[in-house]
């Protein structure tokens, strides 16, 4: 071939249609490799997709169960309420159970005074010390904060 000005108009002609079956073939192998790694591309996003969905649901992917809202106790509040009427003393369960009786003349059984005891305790309401010596039996003694 002979070069710039002086090629003839056939040799541009098979110049160029060299140039374009070059291009159409580097355009399809990157056509192939194109599609490729679109396929493992969409495998990828499946694989995180379902990773993120075990990090937001660690028990399989299953829906997280419906919490249930607890009802507000009227034993605690009373409980809290005998308590805090009376600052500075510790008092024993069956005190409590005796002042809730008197006051506002309800029966609550001992073991709902005692597991809203404990939970008082939990949220930090009221604190709970071993009961002193002759305190009728009693392991501890209740005062409110």
């Amino acid at each position: 071939m002979t070069e710039g000005k002086n090629r003839s108009l056939g040799e541009l002609e098979e110049s160029y249609r060299g140039k374009i079956q070059q291009l159409t073939d580097q355009r399809s192998g990157l056509t192939a490799q194109l599609s490729a790694c679109d396929e493992q591309l969409k495998a990828y996003q499946e694989k995180l997709h379902w990773v993120q969905t075990l990090i937001v649901a660690p028990d399989g992917g299953r829906a997280p169960k419906p919490t249930k809202r607890r009802r507000k106790s009227p034993v605690k509040l009373v409980t809290y309420q005998v308590l805090s009427s009376r600052p500075g003393k510790w008092l024993t369960a069956s005190q409590i159970f005796t002042a809730i009786r008197k006051d506002t003349h309800k029966r609550v059984s001992r073991q709902s005074i005692n597991v809203n005891l404990n939970l008082l305790e939990k949220d930090g309401k009221i604190r709970r010390r071993p009961a002193p010596k002759g305190s009728g039996g009693a392991h501890y003694v209740y005062s409110a904060v």
